[in-house]
């Protein structure tokens, strides 16, 4: 009993130290991917992160954003500034309260998603090329499980965010 208590303590607590070294890494690869690759005016990842949220609601509200994206309101409203100033997402009142604004992707904006989707696909796909079939379906199965463990954590996230998902 006590050594089954102290060997599940111990995976335990090589699965934190696992995690905390492979998500900043996998938030690394992603910001270089999105930052750096050779377009003239290339979106910051929270600019990318933006569009994706929008994009898992179709139109949201800005105080909903900035509270699943973990930011403030006038940050949030920042951030869509510019997106709205490259045309990537278009602001409409709310119907049910003059004082929101909706906001929604551009047919420029999901353009552009959807090409960033592709550069981040391709550069997750290089890495993972070296793991077998086995160890991707493992993987894969591994990541299920923990993004459900997580959902109760984060109840203003909709299914379907891309956030982490490659």
């Amino acid at each position: 009993m006590v050594a089954e208590a102290v060997e599940e303590a111990q995976q335990s607590a090589e699965l934190l130290a696992a995690l905390e070294l492979v998500v900043p890494r996998y938030i690394q690869v992603m910001r270089r991917t999105v930052e750096e690759n050779g377009d003239p005016e290339p979106l910051t990842l929270p600019q990318y992160r933006c569009l994706q949220a929008i994009d898992a609601r179709d139109v949201a509200l800005t105080t909903q954003l900035a509270r699943e994206l973990g930011v403030t309101v006038p940050t949030m409203t920042s951030r869509i500034d510019g997106l709205v100033e490259r045309n990537l997402v278009r602001r409409q009142p709310d119907p049910a309260s003059r004082r929101q604004i909706q906001v929604s992707l551009t047919e420029d904006g999901t353009a552009t998603l959807a090409r960033y989707r592709a550069l981040i696909d391709a550069q997750l796909n290089a890495l993972l090329a070296p793991l077998s079939a086995v160890a991707r379906a493992r993987l894969s199965g591994a990541f299920g499980e923990l993004a459900t463990l997580l959902t109760p954590a984060l109840p203003n996230v909709p299914d379907g965010t891309r956030a982490e998902s490659g």
